[in-house]
């Protein structure tokens, strides 16, 4: 189960009723980490905003459908996700590497790593198949757990780990040998 404070259950259901306020606290509360994600996937920040505002707003049109108030974040993040996939189909441009829009790894692969390391493994992520980036992501720099990942996708907590693994596999043959990263 989510990590979810009581008053953010509370808004939930006063959004579920549609109280458009209280969905605009929740979208308030989870903001950075909403734009972190669109970011992590469109790797601009214009077409993250534009991600982070399609989202809110399907998601303000859909909140009744929501079944679980505690899973909010898992729900929320899958539409981020949906509406991140049909920009990057809609833009499929290749979008120059910046050194300032690198998103933050995270805490557990954070210490110890150099610059130059922490530019190489964004760069192989990029280079993964789509399915796998997006686990890779999740997983490593968004911190989200598998169970949360299967719900936010949909399938099993046991093939999401089979992906995960086929991902770092990848990753592993994308990077040279010997790096700390698997």
């Amino acid at each position: 189960m989510e990590n979810m404070r009581a008053e953010d259950l509370v808004l939930v259901r006063k959004a579920k009723k549609g109280n458009t306020q209280a969905y605009g606290e929740l979208i308030k509360f989870h903001k950075e980490y909403l734009y972190r994600t669109a970011f992590s996937y469109v790797k601009n920040q214009d077409l993250a905003l534009d991600v982070l505002q399609e989202a809110t707003v399907q998601g303000l049109l859909a909140i009744h459908n929501l079944r679980e108030p505690q899973y909010f974040k898992t729900w929320i993040t899958r539409i981020l996700y949906n509406c991140a996939m049909q920009m990057y189909r809609k833009s499929s441009k290749i979008i120059p590497y910046v050194q300032d829009e690198i998103p933050a790894v995270g805490n557990q692969m954070d210490s110890g790593i150099s610059q130059e390391e922490k530019m190489d493994l964004h760069d192989a992520v990029r280079q993964l198949d789509e399915p796998y980036r997006t686990l890779i992501v999740l997983k490593y720099f968004e911190g989200l757990t598998i169970s949360e990942i299967s719900k936010m996708s949909s399938k099993p907590e046991g093939t999401v780990k089979s992906e995960l693994s086929k991902a770092k596999k990848k990753l592993r043959t994308i990077l040279k040998e010997g790096y700390i990263y698997a």
